[in-house]
């Protein structure tokens, strides 16, 4: 047993919990001879629990075998959310799509709000299924179809010779084919914004952009011989599962970072900016008027220096995040000590003649 659990230590491999029989092995003999032990596991590596959000395993009843069998019912990372009534940009770009919102809107209904409001976009759904067989149909379909003609007529163009005729249908198939192409981008569009897009966003990120996006790094190396430096790089996931967490790290090569981090001298953590996150600017404006202190320094010098540089450290992080009143305080109090004292802890008292 113990050959066996440094086995899955050595090849990063973790033991499953199993819900049910502690002991999935039995002699099947009266007592005292009676013996049970545990002869199966279930064990996977981290990859394999990055990709599924459930792994629970459990075990079987016995019937006829000596053994409990153990069941691994996993689930893919990947949820994907049935929507129930949906408008695609491909129907509200058309000019038609208005008026039969409006007419079906339009019409009484009587009852509470939310009934009036579930009956209006059953009318609408209804409405516009049978809008968009009429209008549309099926947009693939009609890319098959479009590009078919196309070949048609330029297949007559290569077999007779070209003329006016051959031409015009030829631009006008050309132009129909690009209206379907056209269509069918947009319907996928909205489609792959399920899959591809990031959360609260509507921001289209498929994966063939990351790679041409990385191959265009690959071309600026090999044009101006400067080599990206990826050790300076780093990929903030926030909320992404950590499977396409880890696709975008191999595809750019860059370093994951979690919260807390800094970006632009900026902390960037979760939840409302507290004393404890915004300590450590306070902390550097300390040292950094600490280390002024040997300098001899007039008034009017010390003064230009809070002036420029610490309140140029402060200016982008104040227009960030909201300080609270006692963090302020300590800042101006460190400030006038160093200011009328020469030293961020000294008090000094201010004379007026």
């Amino acid at each position: 047993m113990i050959a066996f659990l440094n086995w899955t230590d050595n090849n990063k491999l973790i033991h499953i919990p199993t819900a049910g029989a502690n002991f999935t092995w039995s002699n099947k003999l009266d007592a005292p001879y009676f013996i049970e032990r545990r002869l199966d596991i279930c064990i996977g590596n981290q990859l394999w629990f990055d990709s599924c959000n459930q792994i629970p395993v459990s075990t079987l009843s016995k019937l006829c075998s000596d053994q409990y069998a153990l069941m691994s019912d996993f689930h893919i990372n990947y949820v994907r959310v049935a929507s129930q009534f949906k408008i695609l940009k491909t129907q509200t770009l058309h000019k038609e799509c208005r008026t039969l919102r409006e007419s079906c809107w339009s019409q009484k209904i009587i009852g509470y709000h939310m009934y009036v409001l579930r009956k209006k976009n059953q009318l609408l759904k209804r409405g516009l299924r049978g809008w968009n067989r009429k209008i549309f149909g099926n947009v693939t379909e009609n890319v098959i179809n479009a590009n078919e003609v196309l070949r048609k007529i330029q297949y007559q163009i290569k077999q007779m010779g070209i003329n006016d005729n051959l031409k015009k249908q030829e631009l006008a198939s050309q132009n129909n084919l690009h209206t379907a192409l056209d269509m069918e981008e947009i319907f996928w569009r909205d489609k792959s914004i399920v899959k591809w897009s990031w959360k609260d966003t509507r921001t289209l990120c498929k994966i063939s952009n990351i790679k041409s996006l990385t191959s265009s790094f690959e071309e600026y190396v090999i044009s101006s011989r400067k080599w990206v430096n990826c050790n300076k790089y780093f990929i903030f996931g926030g909320a992404m599962s950590s499977s396409r967490f880890n696709i975008l790290d191999e595809l750019f090569g860059f370093n994951k970072v979690t919260t807390p981090f800094n970006y632009l001298g900026v902390p960037i953590f979760k939840g409302k900016p507290k004393n404890v996150n915004l300590q450590p600017i306070t902390d550097k404006v300390g040292n950094k008027l600490a280390s002024w202190k040997g300098y001899l320094l007039s008034f009017a010098g010390r003064a230009e220096l809070v002036k420029s540089i610490i309140q140029g450290m402060l200016t982008c992080i104040m227009s960030v995040y909201v300080w609270s009143v006692s963090l302020v305080r300590v800042l101006e109090h460190t400030a006038k000590r160093f200011i009328w004292s020469g030293e961020k802890t000294k008090n000094k008292v201010v004379i007026v003649a």
